[in-house]
């Protein structure tokens, strides 16, 4: 799975220019929440996430119906690797402003970073069902994660409809679409899949690799200008073509 990428951003005023937050920071002002907010934003974008809890704890202390910075403390909980915390902060941000996608992705994301993988497919659900989104590619991100957990979970029908829905999105995607494809063998439509597979070498992208049925594993080689040789492995043990015989190897887009 590929959740740890890890996603969170920090929400903040695009009027707070990091000039304007590096006034706030070395400011004396420490008596409301929003400053203290702020305090915290200039901290974590510059990547001092640890110090800027101290700000978040403090804006919400102060006021603890501020959702923005529920949502930064889940943020920074996050980038450090206290899923626990940020599962907690997220939650905070949630009981405040439930139609936020965005908080139901990272809760979805810190979720399965702690195996809670059933509440981590809820999460990204409601992000999808919820529609906030403030940038469309977010939307890929949770229906792409949800699409893996529903493969993991062998409900291969849920896992080509997520796909699908994040490929309508973003047609380009040369990760998702390798994953349709798999799905489109996992449900045993093997030629589609095939088919599908070696028509991703007709877009911007080579791809190269063949189902290997002895092993039950489909091996590809995605070769991109950013991933010049990226190999994907997919086990599909219990997706063996068994009409095709035990050793049936079945090129994708070889060389011709």
């Amino acid at each position: 799975m590929n959740f740890l990428k890890l996603f969170g951003f920090y929400k903040h005023d695009p009027a707070d220019s990091p000039e304007r937050l590096d006034k706030v920071v070395n400011s004396r002002d420490s008596g409301s929440a929003m400053v203290a907010l702020k305090k915290g934003i200039a901290l974590a974008m510059a990547g001092r996430h640890e110090n800027s809890l101290t700000h978040f704890d403090r804006a919400t202390r102060l006021d603890p119906t501020l959702e923005i910075a529920w949502f930064n403390k889940g943020v920074a909980h996050q980038k450090l690797g206290h899923h626990n915390d940020a599962i907690k902060a997220f939650e905070e941000a949630l009981g405040i402003k439930a139609a936020s996608s965005g908080t139901w992705l990272n809760k979805g994301i810190s979720l399965e970073a702690t195996d809670a993988i059933e509440d981590a497919a809820y999460c990204y659900k409601e992000a999808i069902r919820v529609g906030t989104w403030e940038d469309q590619s977010d939307a890929v991100v949770a229906l792409v994660q949800l699409g893996d957990i529903e493969q993991l979970m062998d409900r291969w029908d849920q896992a080509i409809e997520a796909f699908g829905e994040a490929l309508r999105l973003d047609p380009g995607d040369i990760q998702t679409r390798v994953k349709y494809g798999v799905c489109l063998v996992g449900l045993g439509r093997i030629e589609e899949g095939v088919q599908f597979l070696d028509a991703i070498r007709d877009l911007h992208t080579k791809l190269e690799g063949y189902f290997d049925y002895s092993e039950g594993k489909l091996l590809l080689i995605v070769k991109t200008a950013n991933r010049p040789n990226q190999l994907i492995e997919v086990r599909l043990e219990k997706f063996v073509d068994r009409a095709r015989g035990p050793d049936t190897i079945l090129p994708i887009g070889m060389p011709k």
